[in-house]
């Protein structure tokens, strides 16, 4: 499966975009403050416009197929919009929300629909629950917190995390340059898939699995080194 649209797209939309402080509007910010050159797309049914951008009533209206759709609104709503999404052609989804399979029965009825749906239609996903991903080499960003500060975001250090709260603290520490995914659950991909898009999508010449908190120790091994050669390095957390 390619993954080329779910990191490098060069087109997103964002189901459920506001003018509020929420991810849908935070996702708008930060593809204007990394410097995102392809087209942008609110779709929101309560909106005109989003942070200045033309804000369209569903996934059927927009001009063109995106090659990205985040999915900002609750998890119920999910299946109807991913069937929209392949309706429309998009090839690849991030969706933050939880309440998946993590929490039983019902929650994994709901994931398998939407994995089917996805699967049959070839669409790669990030997540659900998950943070998103920011490739800062390409200026492309799904990353569901506001990047506030793009200055030293394209290192030489790619970070895949499983766990949003291991990514959040790369992003924030300024001792490191790091960009990359969190990886949530992607019920689409497998890790053979993560490890690809990190060697060919985001041109990382090494990587390390870190498991669990203690193995962050040798994050910082790796990544001290990745920063002292020319090319980038990766970490899959």
């Amino acid at each position: 499966m390619s993954l080329e649209s779910l990191v490098k797209p060069r087109s997103v939309a964002i189901v459920g975009a506001t003018d509020r402080p929420s991810p849908g509007r935070s996702i708008v910010e930060s593809l204007g403050s990394i410097g995102f050159t392809g087209a942008i797309y609110p779709v929101n049914p309560k909106y005109k416009t989003v942070l200045n951008h033309t804000c369209y009533p569903s996934l059927m209206d927009l001009p063109q197929a995106p090659d990205v759709v985040v999915f900002s609104i609750r998890n119920p709503l999910i299946p109807e919009q991913v069937r929209l999404a392949v309706k429309r052609g998009a090839r690849a989804a991030v969706i933050y929300d939880s309440g998946f399979a993590e929490l039983g029965e019902d929650g994994a009825r709901l994931q398998e629909e939407i994995a089917g749906l996805c699967r049959e239609a070839g669409m790669s996903v990030c997540g659900p629950n998950c943070m998103g991903i920011l490739n800062p080499p390409a200026r492309v960003t799904t990353y569901k917190q506001t990047v506030m500060d793009t200055t030293g975001l394209a290192g030489n250090v790619g970070v895949i995390s499983q766990s949003g709260s291991v990514c959040i603290a790369m992003l924030s520490s300024r001792d490191i340059d790091v960009g990359g995914p969190d990886a949530g659950m992607d019920v689409t991909l497998t890790r053979p898939d993560v490890h690809r898009a990190a060697r060919d999508l985001l041109q990382v010449s090494a990587q390390k699995h870190v498991r669990q908190e203690q193995d962050l120790f040798v994050f910082r091994d790796r990544a001290d080194h990745a920063l002292r050669i020319p090319r980038r390095a990766a970490v899959i957390a």
